[in-house]
């Protein structure tokens, strides 16, 4: 695969990782109370779930 489509694909993954993290009502409160590295990490796990969901 191109690096450029890697990139693409990390860069959604963490994108809609965050944006599941800080939407979802359970994970919002949690989210509010972390550092900027906790939150980063959160997002990367859950985008990798959905990552993963989706395939």
């Amino acid at each position: 695969m191109p690096k450029t489509l890697v990139a693409i694909i990390a860069f959604v993954t963490l994108l809609s990782g965050y944006l599941f993290v800080t939407k979802w009502h359970a994970s919002r409160y949690i989210i509010r109370r972390q550092d900027s590295q906790g939150v980063y990490f959160y997002a990367a796990a859950a985008g990798l779930v959905l990552l993963f969901y989706q395939l």
